[in-house]
C-alpha cells in the first residue's frame, strides 16, 4: 500500500511541481481512501475492483458492449460546438465513440445519437481516436 502512496504523491508531484511532498502525500492517502470507501479491492501496483462471475478475464465494463455503427453528435460548450461522430459500441451505462477530432472532445458532453436518443456523457477513457465514456 506504501508503494502505491509513493506512486499517486509522485505522480501528483510531477503534475503540480508547486505543491509540497506532505500535501502530495495526503493527496495520494485521500486517493487511495477513496478507492477503499467505494469498495474497490487495491492490487499493487495497480488499481482493480472484484470481477463478477461473467465477466471474461481482462474485461473491466461492468455490462457487454455489442457492437454497432451509428452517425451521432457530440454536443458541448452548453450547446454552442458540436462535431460529428460514430458510435462503435453501445450499452445502457455507457459507449465506445469516434468523434471526428477526438483532441477537441471535452472531458463532459452530449451525446446526441441520429434516431432520437440523448445521452449526457463522461470521458472514462481515450485510446488513439477513440473515447470510452459512460452515461452520467
Amino acid at each position: 500500500m506504501q508503494d502505491l502512496s509513493r506512486l499517486i504523491a509522485g505522480a501528483v508531484s510531477r503534475c503540480q511541481p508547486l505543491m509540497t511532498k506532505e500535501a502530495a502525500r495526503a493527496v495520494a492517502d485521500t486517493i487511495i481512501g477513496d478507492i477503499q470507501a467505494a469498495n474497490f479491492k487495491i492490487t499493487s501496483p495497480g488499481v482493480a475492483r472484484p470481477k463478477e462471475a461473467h465477466e471474461k478475464p481482462g474485461e473491466r465494463r461492468r455490462a457487454s458492449r455489442p457492437h454497432v455503427l451509428k452517425s451521432a453528435t457530440v454536443v458541448f460548450s452548453h450547446g454552442n460546438c458540436s462535431m460529428d461522430c460514430q458510435v462503435l459500441d453501445l450499452t445502457k451505462t455507457g459507449a465506445r465513440l469516434k468523434p471526428v477530432d477526438v483532441l477537441l472532445c471535452p472531458k463532459e458532453f452530449t451525446l446526441k445519437l441520429h434516431h432520437g436518443l440523448v445521452h449526457h456523457c463522461e470521458v472514462r477513457w481515450r485510446r488513439g481516436n477513440i473515447l470510452g465514456v459512460r452515461f452520467t
